[in-house]
């Protein structure tokens, strides 16, 4: 975990439901457990159904197109992608978020984006990324949550912006 020792083989997939799990307790989300249990079951890992001792997945898989092993990767298809993508949308801007029993409050961030969109993105590294976004990704991110129109919700858009951009970049997908 020292920025200083990582190499761009570092890190894993997130599994879904951690992806899930994290993403809601990162928030202080509360939930029934039905809204999660049904996006895990969509992104190809119900929970408590696996099927073999390896879990979801061979232990010996091979990331496409490389010689690493990356277990987990099997799970991530083109679809399962895209609804990781849809999950993060969903959790961020649905009106139910990730189903009816699940809710989550993003006022504390968008009274962070009141005082200025640099602390609000850093913010949400730390507590995301545990600091580790890419400079790169930094400003791409401070330029969408600054693009987001005045009005009287602008602050919970820019909040909502940074969270949705930053839990469905792959910075967050791929944990280090």
């Amino acid at each position: 975990d020292v920025a200083s020792t990582a190499v761009a083989t570092d890190g894993h997939l997130r599994e879904p439901i951690l992806f899930i799990a994290n993403m809601l307790r990162a928030f202080g989300a509360t939930s029934d457990g039905a809204g999660p249990v049904n996006y895990a079951t969509n992104l190809s890992e119900l929970p408590l159904r696996s099927p073999s001792v390896f879990n979801f997945f061979p232990p010996d898989y091979l990331i496409p197109g490389t010689t690493l092993l990356g277990p987990e990767f099997d799970l991530q298809t083109a679809g399962t992608a895209l609804a990781r993508i849809n999950l993060a949308y969903s959790f961020v801007y649905g009106s139910t978020g990730i189903g009816s029993g699940t809710t989550v409050d993003f006022t504390p961030y968008a009274t962070l984006a009141a005082t200025g969109a640099n602390q609000l993105v850093d913010s949400l590294n730390t507590l995301l990324l545990h600091g580790t976004l890419s400079s790169s990704s930094q400003a791409s991110i401070l330029a969408a949550v600054n693009a987001v129109p005045s009005g009287t919700t602008q602050s919970m858009n820019q909040a909502k912006t940074a969270i949705y951009l930053i839990i469905s970049s792959s910075q967050y997908q791929i944990e280090q």
